[in-house]
């Protein structure tokens, strides 16, 4: 799950900022400004995960994140969707803590 604080760290998110504009083939900066927008600018945070999944798709921890910010939205066929494609990616990286927890979430939105 990720992190459920209200408050946006400022000074954090301007170094992610630069570190996403010193890097663009670095995820985790794009990765970290979402998770810092999350709860006060979700339209923005959804734009970040957008970015991940059509630009860094290998990035594993967008998909369970993004999953359920979709859910939050009440999305719940695009969130199982996106928990499909995490498992896929993450069975291929031969991850198999990712695998079990995309599975374990994929599985409590099915029952």
């Amino acid at each position: 799950m990720y992190r459920k604080s209200n408050n946006m760290n400022k000074e954090r998110v301007e170094l992610l900022k630069k570190f996403r504009d010193e890097d663009a083939n670095d995820p985790f900066p794009i990765y970290g400004l979402a998770m810092e927008y999350l709860h006060e600018l979700p339209d923005e945070a959804w734009a970040l995960f957008d970015v991940l999944l059509a630009q860094h798709s290998d990035y594993l921890p967008v998909y369970y994140t993004a999953a359920h910010f979709l859910l939050e939205q009440g999305k719940e066929e695009q969130a199982k969707e996106l928990l499909r494609k995490g498992i896929e990616l993450s069975i291929t990286q031969k991850n198999d803590k990712a695998t079990r927890e995309l599975r374990s979430a994929l599985e409590q939105l099915e029952f």
